[in-house]
């Protein structure tokens, strides 16, 4: 079986997400799979340069397993503000072609809308190719204002026409039929993780010698990029209030973002510098390592159009680490993860801080989160569940579809 996952960020510089996760198992399961990304965060090399409307080939890319075989192809775009994406719907559209026409495509596995969503079902259905739509987001929540609307109808026509989507969590589902998909062909498929790689082990001491980590910190831990949504500023705010009545409290931030500066001045002017430690980006296969470090893990991000229906994948990789989360009560998060019963303290600003507090001081309770979300996680969203799911759903939609295997 030949699958092409289509989506439209940067395979290389976008920290390891699912699409990274759903191809790379789809091809050590022995599947062909073809992947065509958008070179976002271009850089431009000279003043001469502007691109090109060729297509890169990278073979055997890997980001989130090893021994991956997926190919890449990465279609030209001009290297101009705006004419990157003009430019990259053409070039995407034709490279999709002639990749369906020479690689014998069986399915597409669709992530994305304004770039190439409409020329996927186009193709596919030109094609009689099924296109398997990933709904993840709403995407039109994600773009800058000037965008929103014409995203938001772009959905409006992509999510009736695609064979099957397969929905993040049930908010999402709900909104997918909003805009015309019909109820029969959305199917829940939770965020999955590798339980081999994120799994509960003692303090990797290489790290908390590297990070001049103590033995008797506390540390709170959070992972991921800092946007101006992820409340981090408001934690660091409240961080000193902890800090007077456990002074051991430590706060680790594995990740880098929009944010950084704005926290790191605030920690100078809190004089709190030393009691947070920022690592920037680190390698996938080091996230593990680094979380198996904290006692607590923290999502203080703020409701906004961006969080309000998603569940980020780092919750999950806390809890199979065995770390309980707090986090704030955002309606996507709630619709899949119940609370204490899967590891998960919700709270809002009013108390985030004490909740922080109780658990860094409460081993017991710590342990009984820590137990229940890694059972949780174990039952629910491992990927060698998940991605066989996946595989079976997809073979379905070739068999309806009549099209060849």
């Amino acid at each position: 079986m030949n699958i092409l996952v289509v989506h439209e960020v940067n395979w290389f510089k976008k920290v390891v997400y699912e699409f990274h996760d759903f191809a790379e198992n789809l091809s050590l399961l022995g599947y062909r799979v073809i992947c065509v990304d958008f070179e976002e965060g271009w850089e431009r090399e000279s003043f001469f340069d502007l691109g090109h409307l060729g297509i890169r080939v990278y073979q055997n890319v890997s980001r989130a397993s090893k021994n991956s075989t997926v190919e890449l192809r990465r279609p030209g775009l001009i290297k101009l503000p705006l004419l990157d994406r003009l430019t990259s719907i053409l070039t995407h559209y034709f490279a999709i072609k002639k990749i369906i026409r020479s690689e014998s495509i069986d399915a597409i596995l669709l992530y994305s809308v304004p770039t190439n969503g409409i020329p996927v079902v186009l193709l596919g259905r030109r094609n009689k190719i099924p296109v398997i739509f990933r709904s993840i987001d709403k995407l039109h929540r994600l773009r800058h204002k000037v965008f929103r609307w014409p995203v938001f109808f772009s959905e409006k026509i992509v999510y009736p026409r695609v064979d099957r989507i397969l929905a993040l969590t049930p908010k999402l589902a709900d909104y997918v039929c909003q805009l015309g998909a019909e109820r029969e062909k959305v199917t829940l498929l939770l965020p999955g993780i590798n339980r081999e790689l994120f799994r509960p082990a003692p303090r990797d001491a290489q790290l908390m010698e590297r990070w001049s980590l103590e033995e008797d910190d506390r540390i709170i831990i959070f992972v991921g990029t800092f946007f101006e949504f992820s409340g981090l500023d408001f934690f660091i705010e409240n961080f000193p209030l902890l800090l007077q009545d456990l002074p051991q409290a430590r706060l680790l931030l594995v990740g880098d973002g929009p944010l950084r500066k704005k926290i790191e001045r605030m920690a100078g002017a809190l004089g709190i510098s030393d009691r947070i430690t920022i690592t920037g980006f680190q390698s996938y296969e080091l996230v593990p390592r680094f979380i198996n470090l904290a006692q607590v893990a923290i999502n203080p991000f703020r409701l906004v159009d961006a969080t309000r229906d998603i569940i980020p994948t780092k919750l999950l990789q806390y809890l199979a680490c065995q770390v309980p989360v707090v986090c704030t009560p955002l309606p996507g998060i709630q619709s899949v993860l119940a609370g204490e019963d899967c590891g998960i303290v919700y709270s809002d600003s009013t108390d985030f801080m004490s909740r922080v507090r109780k658990l860094l001081m409460d081993e017991e309770k710590r342990k009984s989160l820590g137990e229940k979300g890694h059972k949780y996680v174990e039952k629910n969203h491992d990927w060698n569940i998940l991605k066989k799911r996946l595989e079976t759903l997809i073979q379905q939609e070739i068999e309806r579809k009549g099209t060849r295997t």
